[in-house]
């Protein structure tokens, strides 16, 4: 029978649940300013939660919540924490006015 002094040592000598090395990965980002999110299109880090829909569904079982790229408009799933801190989806980003001008008529 295993006293509980084995199954402690056992414990400790298990391997980390991480995939990573005890280096960690964000060692050069100060603890105070965080990991800024980014697009994975482009480099924005300004979202807007998009509107659902149907298929949308499937992936608010998974926790994951539709937004856009401010910046680029790709549509992408993320966290609902990330969806959380983004601008509502009745906020639409103006657009730049037309710089086009009417061909000349003839």
């Amino acid at each position: 029978m295993r006293s509980s002094s084995d199954i402690r040592e056992k414990r400790t000598r298990q391997r980390p649940h991480s995939s990573y090395s005890s280096s960690d990965i964000y060692r050069d980002v100060p603890a105070t300013t965080g990991v800024p999110l980014r697009c994975q299109y482009c480099a924005g880090q300004a979202f807007r939660r998009s509107t659902l829909r149907a298929s949308d569904f499937i992936q608010l079982v998974f926790m994951r919540y539709p937004v856009r790229c401010l910046r680029c408009s790709q549509r992408q799933m993320v966290s609902f924490t990330v969806a959380g801190i983004s601008l509502s989806s009745s906020v639409k980003p103006q657009r730049p006015a037309s710089t086009r001008t009417n061909p000349p008529s003839q």
